[in-house]
């Protein structure tokens, strides 16, 4: 760690490195330290996960916003081990990953404001090659053994991150879980990313929060209010395809159920019962869809199955 301070006097007070080139343009700079907040089941790590998917790839993320490609560590620290893989399986049916470039960490808990763990992963970084310049974390609460509500124990952690950062030189998004919806007089309380679990030191100490919220459709709202600079990208609208392909896209002009149901049928010809079953959709939900999917010519028959109960069988028509 640099112990010296900087100290710029006469012709030196305006003195300043030149602006650096974005990370991932509109959401991330080179040394940032981010959070990337959400509600329960916003999906908060498959975003993130995504986001590194791009980097080690150079691929745009959301397939808007450019990329440079670079070596990423993806720190697991909650949830089984497997779960991670099963979504790198899913997700490289959308989008690229460079295994070569894309580091996959895990342990379950991992508090580095206590000294041994801090040099177990310090220990880890500095033994990858190629040596990683993004480090996301996943997720914050355990990463530290201390309480999040104590501004004393958030700041020993945050000590000890900058250090590790300050060392290795990395870019670190941290993923972290928003407090519980909050209610006045029968209203929701719209918090945005004031909602952020624990100390006041959490949201001072990051160069930007990135805020993804689930709305009541299921689809999710991306976007910084809190930010330094005012150079973040402001706001995204987004459907999460899932399973297979998982990813984020940038909302269309359908709703969230019908560009899902799309989703899937661009990866191959499904009836209604086969898309209900990947997707988690209402019957309802998926017979309007193609409805109207079939009504803009969108997707088109192709057949039918010849089981007891007869369905018909869809497929996306490719864009010319």
């Amino acid at each position: 760690m640099d112990d010296t301070i900087s100290h710029y006097t006469g012709e030196r007070l305006t003195e300043a490195d030149d602006l650096p080139d974005p990370i991932i343009d509109g959401y991330l700079w080179p040394n940032d330290l981010v959070m990337i907040l959400g509600n329960e089941k916003a999906g908060k790590s498959i975003l993130a996960l995504q986001m590194a998917a791009n980097l080690s790839s150079g691929t745009k993320f959301l397939d808007k916003y450019p990329c440079q490609k670079m070596p990423v560590a993806y720190l697991q620290t909650e949830g089984k081990k497997d779960e991670t893989a099963y979504r790198i399986k899913n997700m490289m049916e959308a989008i690229e990953f460079d295994s070569y470039n894309f580091h996959r960490l895990y342990k379950r808990f991992l508090p580095i404001d206590i000294p041994e763990y801090m040099t177990m992963l310090d220990n880890m970084i500095g033994s990858l090659e190629p040596k990683p310049k993004v480090l996301f974390d996943d997720a914050l609460y355990t990463t530290m053994m201390g309480d999040l509500n104590s501004n004393q124990d958030v700041r020993r952690f945050l000590f000890n991150y900058s250090i590790l950062l300050e060392k290795y030189s990395l870019t670190s998004p941290i993923v972290h879980h928003a407090k519980r919806d909050q209610f006045f007089e029968g209203e929701k309380l719209e918090l945005g990313d004031k909602s952020s679990y624990g100390s006041v030191f959490l949201r001072a100490n990051v160069d930007h929060i990135i805020f993804l919220e689930m709305q009541r459709d299921k689809t999710r709202v991306l976007t910084c209010d809190t930010q330094r600079s005012g150079k973040v990208a402001s706001k995204e609208e987004l459907i999460l395809i899932q399973p297979v392909p998982l990813c984020f896209e940038i909302k269309g002009e359908y709703k969230a159920y019908e560009e899902i149901t799309l989703a899937q049928l661009k990866k191959e010809p499904l009836t209604r019962s086969q898309i209900i079953d990947r997707t988690g959709l209402s019957h309802s939900s998926v017979f309007q869809a193609a409805r109207h999917l079939l009504r803009d010519k969108k997707i088109t028959e192709i057949g039918s199955t010849n089981g007891q109960y007869s369905e018909k069988i869809y497929q996306a028509i490719t864009e010319k």
